[in-house]
């Protein structure tokens, strides 16, 4: 299973919170995301070069069921100590691991998201100097 590609911003200096819903149950289930700085390969397939950021995972429901269809919800979390740290412009990107610790499928790991990152620098600065 390739996984869906979807590209996010993230406001420099600001905290980050985008919320998902997969459907999976996530009772026995954890998420790794996290940024990468990549640069462009051979056939023009990204490379890693280094991490930049990992996410905080916020679980809202591990197995929301709505119509049927069972739904784990959470939200991708980066603090904006975090934020900061991004470069505007340079080529990020981001992928969402799923890590299945069922009895069944323990240790399994399927990539669910990637995408793109876009930096947003913003106009604000409250930091506590200004």
């Amino acid at each position: 299973m390739l996984p869906a590609v979807y590209d996010i911003t993230i406001g420099q200096r600001a905290t980050f919170r985008h919320r998902f819903k997969i459907p999976l149950d996530f009772t026995d289930r954890e998420v790794c995301a996290q940024v990468w700085k990549v640069q462009k390969g051979d056939a023009g397939r990204n490379i890693r070069v280094s991490k930049v950021l990992d996410f905080s995972v916020d679980f809202i429901d591990r197995a929301l069921v709505e119509n049927g269809v069972t739904k784990g919800v959470f939200d991708l979390v980066a603090s904006y100590e975090q934020t900061k740290q991004l470069i505007i412009g340079a080529d990020l990107e981001y992928d969402l691991l799923v890590v299945d610790g069922t009895v069944l499928h323990s240790g399994e790991r399927f990539y669910w998201l990637n995408g793109r990152v876009l930096v947003d620098p913003g106009l604000s600065d409250c930091s506590e100097n200004s």
